[in-house]
């Protein structure tokens, strides 16, 4: 159980950093989700990494304050599967602005990664929660 919450956490968190789509033909424009260099840039990726972050958190050292950290993990884990589907459905409308032009958005690794890894998370968090109750 935990090497899956291990493996979601790795593909959630480094596909933030990774490019999440590729735009143009000739002179190309890569969108990432977490840009550092030359310059810093956010598209979405920084929430996806807080909330990896936290949920790293919550399954490895709970905090002591929080009673129920299964019932925490689902919510952290729904949210952030969300999140990575509404950056899937971005892109989609912003390949159906641009259907039959050259150079249209191609969908990358890094935001493949995140919607793996988050489904992953989901899936197992469910999973260690049913474990948990019986």
């Amino acid at each position: 159980m935990k090497r899956s919450f291990i493996i979601g956490l790795l593909l959630t968190g480094f596909g933030c950093f990774l490019p999440w789509q590729i735009e143009g033909d000739f002179l190309s424009f890569w969108l990432y989700g977490i840009r550092i260099f030359p310059s810093f840039e956010d598209n979405g990726g920084l929430v996806i990494l807080f909330l990896v972050v936290a949920l790293a958190v919550l399954i490895f050292k709970p905090p002591s304050f929080i009673k129920k950290p299964e019932i925490w993990i689902i919510v952290l884990s729904s949210i952030l599967t969300l999140d990575s589907i509404f950056h899937i459905g971005s892109w989609l409308v912003n390949l159906s602005r641009k259907i039959g032009i050259v150079g249209a958005p191609l969908i990358h690794v890094g935001l493949v990664m995140v919607i793996i890894g988050s489904i992953t998370l989901f899936i197992t968090s469910l999973m260690y929660s049913r474990r948990l109750m019986q």
